[in-house]
């Protein structure tokens, strides 16, 4: 069986695309994979392991590439008789689903979340025709399941819920845990819907009140130097450390004894489940989608009131005060993991593709 994974851009190497690339290996020993990418070229990593086509076509409004591009992506599809066509995110499979009779099957793979953009109507409209004349859309969570299904009255049969599996790491990169350790750490791309304006608020009670701790946050991004600014300007430079990207993040949670999360909103952040990986416990805010299908709540983590800043500084407090809890939430922090494993992530999508 042929299938194509269908990328709007697959020249950029980010979250998305890392777990894109993991699907399709685990994907390989049962199918004939290959990706499409309609802008740029295909980023060197799925060019080297498969079969890969990029149109470099440019980058306008979608509207316009849609009646541009169409056609020849679906000819493309149907050329190269794939039996399934994967179109990764919104922006794909807006562009490439088709209102015509066709030979293959056509999924959207949605990586956000219906609930955390309804006020985009651009994007909602989007959502909305990707999934309506997919066969089938395949969501990362049980909530974006159930709003599609309410809000777009889609048919449960055709919204099915897969997870991204935990990361693919090497073992030997994960340390043990250091519950005594005093260092917080944040992992995340420096993008508004990040929510590290809140970060530095937080961080101004919690690391006021304890001067011997100290918060580490990794990755770059659009609003990299406007927080760095922000951090320099709340006096926190001593303690609040930004390091950039690092290509080995996955190292960088061994020394942390607590991982927090203050986005404004999240698809499944991988960077949570990378944390109970490595045995941390887990403070976030219980945004719309996400968290909460990870993070078990007084268990091993805390979910806060979505933006409840002073409720976020408790909660840290709470775990920075007693040592016996840290260790407790970190005996626990794998409890779920089994259910992101890359084994049963990878059943689902077959049972998907085959049905």
């Amino acid at each position: 069986m042929k299938i194509c994974f269908f990328c709007y851009d697959a020249s950029k190497y980010g979250g998305v695309l890392t777990v894109q690339h993991e699907i399709m290996d685990s994907l390989k020993a049962e199918y004939e994979i290959s990706v499409v990418s309609l802008v740029d070229h295909i980023e060197k990593n799925l060019r080297d392991n498969f079969d890969s086509h990029a149109m470099e076509k440019v980058e306008e409004r979608l509207i316009i590439m849609r009646k541009k591009y169409h056609k020849e992506l679906v000819r493309i599809f149907e050329i190269n008789k794939y039996d399934v066509v994967i179109a990764v995110h919104v922006y794909s499979a807006f562009l490439a689903f088709s209102y015509h009779k066709r030979k293959y099957k056509f999924l959207f793979w949605d990586h956000g979340a219906l609930a955390n953009q309804l006020s985009d109507k651009k994007i909602t409209i989007m959502r909305y025709f990707s999934s309506s004349f997919s066969d089938m859309s395949i969501v990362l969570t049980e909530r974006t399941r159930n709003d599609y299904i309410t809000r777009f009255h889609s048919s449960p049969r055709k919204v099915i819920t897969i997870p991204n599996p935990v990361p693919k790491v090497d073992m030997e990169l994960i340390g043990v845990p250091q519950m005594k350790a005093k260092r917080i750490i944040t992992v995340g791309r420096f993008s508004p819907e990040k929510g590290f304006d809140l970060l530095i608020n937080v961080a101004c009670i919690v690391l006021r009140e304890n001067p011997d701790w100290e918060w580490d946050i990794y990755g770059d991004g659009e609003t990299y130097e406007l927080i760095k600014s922000d951090v320099k300007n709340a006096e926190l430079a001593e303690q609040l450390h930004l390091w950039g990207k690092d290509p080995n993040v996955i190292e960088r949670y061994k020394g942390h004894s607590l991982y927090v999360m203050t986005s404004y909103r999240e698809g499944l952040p991988m960077v949570l489940l990378e944390a109970q990986l490595n045995g941390l416990p887990i403070v976030s805010f219980d945004i719309a989608t996400g968290p909460a299908e990870i993070v078990i709540d007084g268990v091993n983590g805390y979910l806060v009131k979505p933006y409840d800043i002073k409720e976020m500084a408790r909660k840290i407090q709470c775990l920075i005060d007693d040592e016996s809890l840290r260790v407790s939430f970190s005996q626990h922090s794998k409890d779920k993991l089994d259910y992101f494993s890359l084994g049963k992530v990878k059943k689902k999508w077959i049972e998907i593709i085959n049905r």
